[in-house]
């Protein structure tokens, strides 16, 4: 990728084209910014490029320029949420101005709509102009933004690496766990690469724990994982098997492979899995490894991240398979179809796909329901017949009520609207799991993945996004033990108010990787980091805590300091 501000042109070419060659790629693809230019401030075209390519270094090339048509296409989930969140900020802002609020700018920081001064936006991109005219590149990429920054860093981390020449003693497993999710090969190929990068020896296990009980580990390579990137699903397949029904054999396998480290992909079975890892510890030294968990799942239900891999692409193949819908209600006329997303208890595909499509309703799990709110969406649908628009789209999320099923709204539906409009059923399903990658899929993988390299430093805290940044525990409260996820989290945490709060510890020294002692005493928590004591007292600590939404009352979780699961419970008051 060559932008403003690179090294020169042909050295550039030299450094990434020739060692792929060598290392047997057959295609290389080179992306120009429009305005690319060196550090000299010679403009760089793609014609230029491609004579360099041909006379100096002897392959084959084609230009292609992509043009407008990067302005066409369907806009993307995405873009539909981001723009109906400006939109709505943009009118508040303009309602709650007076004459003397000055101009502002509807903008993104993080994932909340934020206003920001107009002037000072105007500065700013005066700046980075300034900054490029003066060749001041890294100051400019700054002012681009902190996830410009960070897209631009670990596109370089990740492109411009090759295989370590020396071989290190450390070695490491990676595994899927739970169902299938977009992104998880994406997670895989950026952390075997980056793990071989650096001279470690990188295992992958087919079927997640129950393949790592059977011994079905191999060995990867630099190529083994070449065009993982934009593929959907599970390409080292993905089971639901937790280790406690398997929890010998694993073990014995561990020690065959002498796994030094395990980084598990997957939903709340990964959590689930590592925990129950990290608890027998206690009856087998060699699972005192390091471990790390990367959020994976299409329910995007797990704590600990904003972003789970796998969403994304869930709501953009939800999103798709809805305008199909409507275009078939546009043509034939006073119809309603009620469209059934996965999700389990967690409404977050119907959510966010209801605001993609403009879905007339999307009832979850989250926001209780109850006949009278059904009766009032039939009359609303009733009167909007009346309209130019006689079509309707009604999401449910799969598990959003007990009693009130698909089938029970089609019935209703179908019989308050007789005469009026039609019905229809669509349930999704799978078609949300195997679509392939989207556009956020391939860049949150790579950001969960090249950091997760392990190190020495004991157990390693959940891989997470919060916001646009990248982070390693984003709550507020310790967990009584180093562990890499939340202790006693509720199974399903998207009832109504549950709110897990999550802060993995670190520990400090770094502990040896096979040293079962350590990890046998309780450890004392502080709020910044976990030091090992011999035999410190124990006592309760807080582990989270859930409130009712705008009402008070709730519970605390409770556990002892270095206990487990079992000990802890739920206690009155979120105080």
């Amino acid at each position: 990728m060559i932008s403003r501000g690179t090294l020169p042109t042909l050295t550039i070419l030299r450094i990434c084209v020739n060692p792929t060659r060598s290392r047997g790629s057959r295609l290389n693809i080179i992306i120009i910014a429009e305005g690319a230019i060196d550090r000299s401030g010679k403009p760089i075209s793609s014609n230029y490029v491609k004579d360099l390519v041909v006379q100096r270094l002897g392959f084959d090339t084609r230009v292609t320029v992509l043009g407008h048509v990067q302005r066409g296409g369907t806009p993307s989930a995405f873009d539909r949420v981001l723009s109906s969140k400006m939109g709505m900020e943009a009118v508040m802002a303009l309602l709650e101005a007076t004459p003397d609020t000055p101009a502002c700018v509807v903008s993104l920081s993080g994932n909340q709509s934020v206003r920001l001064p107009l002037m000072e936006c105007v500065q700013v991109t005066k700046d980075v102009q300034k900054a490029m005219d003066e060749k001041r590149f890294e100051e400019a990429i700054q002012l681009r933004g902190r996830s410009f920054e960070n897209n631009w860093n670990i596109y370089k981390l990740l492109a411009h690496q090759k295989p370590a020449q020396e071989k290190s003693p450390f070695s490491m497993a990676i595994l899927n766990v739970g169902a299938p999710a977009a992104g998880m090969n994406a997670a895989v190929r950026s952390a075997v690469r980056i793990a071989i990068c650096q001279g470690h020896t990188v295992y992958v296990v087919s079927d997640g724990f129950e393949g790592l009980s059977k011994g079905q580990v191999r060995e990867v390579g630099w190529h083994d994982v070449a065009g993982w990137l934009g593929r959907g699903g599970s390409m080292l397949g993905t089971k639901r098997t937790l280790p406690k029904t398997c929890m010998e054999k694993i073990v014995e396998n561990v020690r065959k492979f002498n796994i030094q480290a395990l980084l598990v992909i997957g939903g709340f079975e990964a959590y689930e899995g590592v925990l129950q890892l990290v608890e027998a510890r206690g009856q087998y030294e060699e699972l005192c490894i390091i471990m790390c968990v990367i959020p994976a799942t299409i329910s995007n239900n797990v704590p600990g991240t904003d972003f789970s891999l796998g969403s994304d692409t869930a709501v953009n193949a939800a999103m798709e398979s809805c305008d199909r819908i409507k275009q078939s209600a546009s043509g034939t006329k006073r119809r309603v179809f009620i469209v059934e997303t996965m999700g389990g208890y967690c409404g977050y595909l119907s959510t966010v796909t209801g605001i993609a499509v403009g879905a007339d309703a999307a009832y979850v799990y989250e926001d209780p329901f109850t006949i009278h709110d059904l009766k009032a969406n039939v009359e609303h649908l009733t009167d909007k017949m009346k309209t130019d628009i006689q079509r309707g789209l009604v999401l449910r999320n799969e598990k959003c009520h007990e009693h009130y099923t698909t089938e029970f709204l089609y019935n209703l539906y179908s019989s308050e609207g007789k005469g009026i409009f039609d019905c229809r059923i669509n349930v999704l399903g799978h078609l949300q799991q195997v679509r392939g990658t989207g556009q956020h899929g391939p860049l949150l993988s790579p950001r969960a993945g090249p950091g997760k390299a392990p190190s020495s430093r004991g157990v390693r805290p959940v891989g997470c996004l919060e916001g646009s940044a990248q982070s390693t525990g984003p709550g507020k409260l310790p967990l009584p033990r180093p562990l890499c996820m939340a202790l006693g989290c509720d199974r399903h945490h998207a009832a109504p108010g549950a709110v897990p709060v999550i802060s993995p510890l670190l520990c400090d020294p770094p502990l040896p990787p096979k040293n079962l002692a350590p990890f046998a005493a309780p450890l004392s928590s502080s709020r910044d980091k976990t030091r090992l004591e011999p035999n410190p007292p124990r006592r309760r600590v807080v582990i989270a805590r859930r409130a009712p939404a705008g009402r008070k009352g709730g519970q605390t979780l409770v556990g002892w300091d270095g206990g487990t699961s079992k000990e802890a419970g739920w206690f009155p008051g979120a105080g």
